[in-house]
């Protein structure tokens, strides 16, 4: 795969494979399972130079060692069974385990996983936005619905949201397009209406 090969290329990785989540197309998700001593988050930004947004992998997982088979092939399905209990991201445990907190809350049950899809879960569009909310109001940041949406809208992907953004406003860096630039001026200026105005496109566009 091309992406295994982008990321075996980069020299502080030593092994790395590549999984898939989701039946649909339009709702795969790119899981990468690596060893080496770069980080989950720059190991992301690292592929945004050299793959197209669609190939760069949405989660990236700093493991000890890949899992095999009896036949020394790499044991894909393993990898994703464990997912949860290989989380090695940057922003540490703490915020991973904040945010399933806060999904038990919402949710009024813990029968989900760190890759589970939000409203796949029994999330809806009120909940959603109290999750917007309680995040804007802990973090300070607050995360668009179309990115939450394209990044699956698990845990995992808030994860990784909330990473890239306060490393963004760290570096003094917004990045993207003028439109995206613009995008998220709106969203911090008028942050409630945004939201509301996203979750409405996003669920009719369902």
């Amino acid at each position: 795969m091309e992406v295994e090969q982008a990321v075996r290329a980069i020299d502080t990785v030593s092994e790395a494979a590549v999984t898939v989540q989701g039946a649909k197309r339009e709702n795969r998700i790119l899981c990468c399972h690596y060893v080496g001593e770069i980080s989950p988050l720059a190991l992301r930004e690292k592929l945004k130079a050299y793959l197209p947004d669609f190939m760069v992998p949405h989660h990236c997982f700093k493991i000890s060692d890949l899992l095999r088979t009896a036949t020394g092939k790499v044991d894909k399905l393993s990898l994703d069974m464990r997912l949860d209990e290989k989380i090695e991201l940057s922003g540490g445990e703490g915020l991973t385990n904040k945010l399933r907190t806060l999904w038990c809350e919402l949710l009024g049950h813990s029968g989900f996983r760190l890759d589970s899809n939000f409203l796949e879960v029994g999330g809806d569009s009120l909940a959603l936005i109290k999750m917007s909310l309680a995040i804007e109001e802990q973090t300070g940041l607050h995360i668009a619905f179309d990115r939450f949406e394209q990044m699956g809208m698990s845990i995992l992907g808030l994860v990784t949201l909330i990473e890239e953004d306060t490393n963004a406003s760290h570096t003094g860096q917004t990045g993207g397009t003028p439109d995206q630039k613009l995008d998220r001026l709106t969203t911090q200026e008028n942050p409630r209406v945004d939201s509301m105005l996203r979750l409405n496109r996003m669920i009719l566009g369902r």
